[in-house]
């Protein structure tokens, strides 16, 4: 239900009825929360990243900097808290939201939230920090 929430939300993005994306993600949020009531402790559900990521878009189209971040700050901790994890050995899926393009990704859509709130230095350091991962990856990828 969660998933399909997400889905019908982003089409209704691209129709930029922000609104009604905003109450679809937050449902899905819900379900997905009520979902994972009864798992077992130290269970990691990445499921919501991109609703989170979702979520922070619309807010940040809104000039809603402040809720932007915010979901960005929480899918960024779900991601580095998964990353943990698969760093370590552990079972982590989906492993696209773990791998170093995708946290950067996350971290540039915090940086610009940061921005439109005016804490210019916050949006830098945590650009930097994007882009530091970035120029890594590409690195890695011309030394091939």
């Amino acid at each position: 239900v969660g998933s399909i929430l997400n889905d019908t939300a982003v089409i209704h993005i691209r129709q930029r009825e922000l609104g009604v994306a905003v109450k679809l993600l937050s449902e899905a949020l819900e379900c997905y929360a009520a979902a994972n009531e009864n798992e077992p402790e130290g269970e990691m559900c990445t499921d919501t990243v991109q609703i989170w990521r979702n979520l922070g878009e619309c807010y940040a189209s809104r000039k809603e900097y402040e809720n932007a971040a915010n979901a960005f700050v929480s899918a960024l901790n779900l991601q580095r808290d998964a990353r943990k994890i698969k760093d370590k050995g552990g079972d982590c899926p989906p492993v696209e939201f773990t791998d170093d393009e995708s946290i950067a990704n996350t971290l540039r859509r915090l940086g610009k939230a940061y921005a439109g709130m005016k804490r210019f230095r916050h949006s830098l350091v945590v650009l930097k920090e994007a882009l530091v991962i970035l120029s890594l990856i590409l690195f890695c990828r011309c030394r091939r």
